[in-house]
C-alpha cells in the first residue's frame, strides 16, 4: 500500500472521530488535502468533493452534490442521495446505492441497488419512478414498485417482481420465479425450473442435422481395364470346368437294394 492511500485512511479515520466529537462544526475538511467543502459540508479524504448542505463525501474521489447527500468509499457519486462502496452512482432523488457498480438513475427516486451490478431506473426515462429495487447481481428494475431479485433479473411492470435466475416480468403486478420464466399478463405469475432453452436445444439440433451415411456407400470400386473383363470370366469357366470332375469323382455312387440281394442268391 502506498503513502497516499495509508495517509487518506488515516485521515478518514480523523474526520470520522471528528463527526462523532463535534456534530457543531461549520465546513471541515481534513488538512492537507484539496478538498473543498462549505455549508455544513464534511469532506475527508483524497479528492472528494460536495456541493449541498450538510453533504458529506469521505474516501477516494468522491462527490456528493445536494442537500444532505452523501458519497463514502471509492469514486462513488451521489446527488441527492446516497453513494456507498465502490463506483456507485446514484442520481435519484432520496435513494441508495450499496456494493460495486450499482446504478440509480435520475427518473428513480425513493429507490435502491444494492449488490454488484444492479440498476434502479431507466438512463434516458423521462418519466419519475418511486419504490424501484433491485438486489443481488446484474438485476435491472424499471418501473414504479418494480423489484428484481437474484441473478440478471428483469421487472419492468409496474408493482412487478422477477426473482431468480434471468426472469422477467413485464405484465402490471406480475411475477416471475425460479429460473427463465417470463410473464407479461396483468396480474400473472409464472414458476419455472429449467436451463436455459437455446443451450439446451442446441446438441439436439446439431444431431439431427448430421447425415447418416453407411461406410458401404462410400466405397468406390474402380472400373476395370478394357479386355480384362473376358479373361476373368474365361478363368472362372475353366475352374468350374476343372470342379466338375472333382465333384463326379467323390459322389458315392448310389447301389439299389435289389441289385445287393441279387449278388448274395448267387
Amino acid at each position: 500500500m502506498n503513502a497516499t492511500k495509508k495517509l487518506a485512511i488515516a485521515q478518514l479515520a480523523l474526520c470520522i472521530a471528528f463527526a462523532i466529537t463535534n456534530s457543531k462544526a461549520a465546513t471541515f475538511a481534513c488538512e492537507g488535502t484539496p478538498d473543498t467543502g462549505t455549508n455544513n459540508e464534511t469532506v475527508c479524504g483524497y479528492n472528494n468533493a460536495t456541493s449541498g448542505v450538510d453533504a458529506s463525501a469521505m474516501g477516494y474521489h468522491n462527490g456528493a452534490t445536494g442537500a444532505s447527500s452523501n458519497s463514502f468509499g471509492n469514486n462513488n457519486n451521489a446527488t441527492d442521495a446516497s453513494a456507498f462502496g465502490y463506483f456507485n452512482d446514484v442520481s435519484g432523488t432520496k435513494s441508495s446505492g450499496f456494493g460495486a457498480g450499482n446504478q440509480v438513475y435520475s427518473d428513480a427516486q425513493q429507490s435502491s441497488a444494492v449488490g454488484y451490478h444492479n440498476a434502479a431506473g431507466i438512463k434516458t426515462g423521462s418519466t419519475t419512478y418511486t419504490n424501484v429495487s433491485a438486489f443481488g447481481s446484474g438485476n435491472h428494475a424499471t418501473n414504479t414498485g418494480a423489484n428484481a431479485f437474484g441473478f440478471g433479473n428483469l421487472a419492468s411492470g409496474l408493482d412487478s417482481s422477477a426473482m431468480g435466475m434471468d426472469n422477467t416480468a413485464s405484465g402490471s403486478k406480475s411475477n416471475a420465479f425460479g429460473n427463465y420464466s417470463t410473464t407479461s399478463g396483468e396480474y400473472a405469475s409464472t414458476f419455472a425450473s429449467s436451463t436455459k432453452p437455446q443451450e439446451r436445444q442446441a446438441p439436439r439440433s446439431v444431431t439431427r442435422a448430421k447425415p447418416m451415411v453407411s461406410r458401404a456407400s462410400q466405397l468406390v470400386i474402380p472400373p476395370l481395364p478394357p479386355g480384362l473383363t473376358g479373361a476373368r470370366s474365361a478363368t472362372r469357366t475353366k475352374r468350374q470346368e476343372r470342379q466338375a470332375p472333382r465333384s463326379a469323382t467323390r459322389a458315392k455312387p448310389q447301389v439299389s437294394r435289389a441289385s445287393q440281394s441279387d449278388v448274395v442268391m448267387r
